[in-house]
C-alpha cells in the first residue's frame, strides 16, 4: 500500500516526489507520456526558463534533468512509472485503487500534479496550416540561423521563444492579435532589442509554395491596413488543448477545467490533493515557481493527513470541504 500516488511527472510532480522522499513517504509517480518533464520535455526542451528561484537562466530540458537528479536518491522507494494512462479510479473505504494502462496501484492518497493534462498544441486554422515550416515545438535552435522567423502569440512562451530566436535568426518578428501581451514585460523589452513587434494584427492568409509558407498576409485590427511579411519559419504559440483529465472521473470539484483546492492543496474529496497548473484557487498563478511551492505544501499536508501525531507533520486543516 502506497502513502501517496503522484499523477504527473512534470516539474511540479517531480519536485513533489522529492519532497515525499524527504518526508519518508512511500509512493510512486505515474506519467502518461513515455518520458518525464511534461510540457518542458514535449514542447519546450530548448526553451529558456528565467523564473526558477535562484537560477538566473536554465533550459527546460536541463531543469527536468536537475529535478530527476534531485529525486534520484529516493527513486528506489518512490519510482517513476512512464506510459501509465489512468483507466479507472476506485474509492475503497480507506484507500484508492488506480488502474492504469498496465498496472494497478493501491494508495492511501492521490496527488494530482498533471498540469494541463494530456495536451496538444492549438494549431492554426486556415489553408496551408500543415506546411512543413510551421512549427509547434522546437528541438534545435540552429535551424533558424540566418533565417527569417515569425513567432505567433502573446504569452510567455511566445516571448521566450522570441528572445531565443532573435540572437540566431537574420530577422525575428513577433505578431500578436492584441495590443497588450500576457507575457512578462521584461521579456518583451529584451526581445525588442533585436526583434520586431507587430500588434494588433490578425493573419488573413498563408502564402504557400512547395509545402512551405513563404509569407503571411496580415491585417491591422484597428486600421484594417494590410501587410505581407516574409518567413522561412513560423513558430506558433497559441496555447494547448487539454483532453479529458483523470480527475474528472472521481468526483472532485472542478472549476474552469481545474481542481478546486484550499490553501493546503486539498481538494473537495477526502484523500485527494493537487498542485501545479491543474489547480485553481483565488490568486492562482500558473508558473513553475508557484507550482514548486504548492508541491511542498501539498506533501506537508499529506504527511499531516497520514501522520497527525508526528512532530514534523502539519495539522490537516481543510475540514475536507465536501467531506466525501
Amino acid at each position: 500500500m502506497l502513502d501517496v500516488l503522484i499523477v504527473g511527472a512534470g516539474p511540479v510532480g517531480l519536485y513533489a516526489a522529492f519532497n515525499s522522499g524527504m518526508r519518508k513517504l512511500k509512493g510512486a509517480v505515474i506519467e502518461a507520456l513515455p518520458y518525464p518533464g511534461g510540457q518542458l520535455t514535449t514542447l519546450y526542451a530548448e526553451k529558456p526558463i528565467y523564473d526558477s528561484p535562484g537560477i538566473p537562466y536554465i533550459l527546460a530540458k536541463d531543469l527536468v534533468k536537475s529535478l530527476l537528479d534531485q529525486h534520484e536518491r529516493f527513486v528506489k522507494d518512490f519510482p517513476i512509472h512512464l506510459n501509465q494512462q489512468i483507466k479507472n479510479i476506485d474509492k475503497k473505504e480507506d484507500h484508492f485503487v488506480v488502474t492504469t494502462t498496465n498496472h494497478t496501484f493501491e494508495t492511501k492518497t492521490l496527488l494530482f500534479s498533471s498540469g494541463n493534462g494530456t495536451f496538444e498544441p492549438r494549431k492554426l486554422d486556415m489553408p496551408g496550416k500543415e506546411s512543413s515550416n510551421i512549427l509547434y515545438r522546437v528541438s534545435d535552435l540552429s535551424m533558424f540561423k540566418d533565417k527569417e522567423v515569425i513567432i505567433l502569440g502573446g504569452g510567455d512562451s511566445a516571448l521566450d521563444w522570441g528572445v531565443m530566436v532573435k540572437d540566431v535568426a537574420k530577422k525575428a518578428t513577433l505578431i500578436h492579435r492584441r495590443a497588450e501581451f500576457r507575457g512578462h514585460e521584461e521579456t518583451l523589452d529584451i526581445f525588442k532589442t533585436k526583434g520586431s513587434v507587430k500588434v494588433p494584427y490578425v493573419i488573413e492568409k498563408l502564402n504557400v509554395v512547395d509545402d512551405k509558407v513563404v509569407s503571411l498576409e496580415i491585417m491591422h485590427k484597428e486600421t484594417n491596413e494590410k501587410e505581407t511579411v516574409t518567413a522561412d519559419f513560423i513558430i506558433v504559440n497559441y496555447g494547448l488543448l487539454p483532453s479529458k483529465n483523470a480527475y474528472d472521473t472521481i468526483g472532485v470539484e472542478i472549476e474552469k477545467n481545474s481542481i478546486k483546492v484550499t490553501p493546503d492543496m486539498a481538494s473537495t474529496y477526502k484523500g485527494i490533493f493537487a498542485c501545479g497548473n491543474c489547480v485553481i484557487y483565488p490568486g492562482k498563478m500558473k508558473t513553475i515557481s508557484t507550482g514548486f511551492g504548492e508541491a511542498a505544501t501539498a506533501i506537508n499536508t499529506i504527511n499531516g493527513y497520514l501522520n497527525p501525531g508526528k512532530a514534523n507533520a502539519v495539522v490537516y486543516s481543510s475540514a475536507l470541504l465536501g467531506g466525501k
